[in-house]
């Protein structure tokens, strides 16, 4: 009879330990799929921010261009401009238009650079 007990005694141990060991593995799955979620979900946002700064450069990039082409307009096409100073004057404040420009640029590709880090 003791044998009998001792017998039913390691059939529920083992039943326990198996039981455990499920409960352990699901538990384990859970958290890998939850992980993996939570780093596609953070890939995706990544993804949408470097895109943003590209397209924030590029439309930065452009401008400079467009800022050389004003400035020749409004300092040496423009009858009403003829002093040096005045030409000056403009030359000024395009450079500080165009350096805010790089500053954005610059700005944008350091986020870029923090991003991918």
């Amino acid at each position: 009879m003791n044998e009998k007990y001792y017998r039913l005694s390691v059939v529920i141990l083992l039943a326990l330990i198996f039981v455990a060991v499920v409960i352990d593995t699901g538990l384990r799955l859970q958290n890998a799929a939850q992980e993996k979620a939570r780093q596609e979900e953070r890939a995706e946002q990544l993804e949408t921010q470097i895109e943003t700064e590209i397209n924030l450069m590029t439309l930065n990039a452009g401008s400079s261009g467009d800022l050389v082409t004003l400035y020749m307009d409004l300092a040496y096409g423009n009858p009403n401009v003829d002093r040096i100073s005045e030409q000056q004057l403009l030359a000024t404040e395009t450079n500080m238009d165009i350096m805010a420009n790089i500053s954005e640029q610059l700005d944008s590709l350091a986020k870029l650079l923090l991003l991918m880090d």
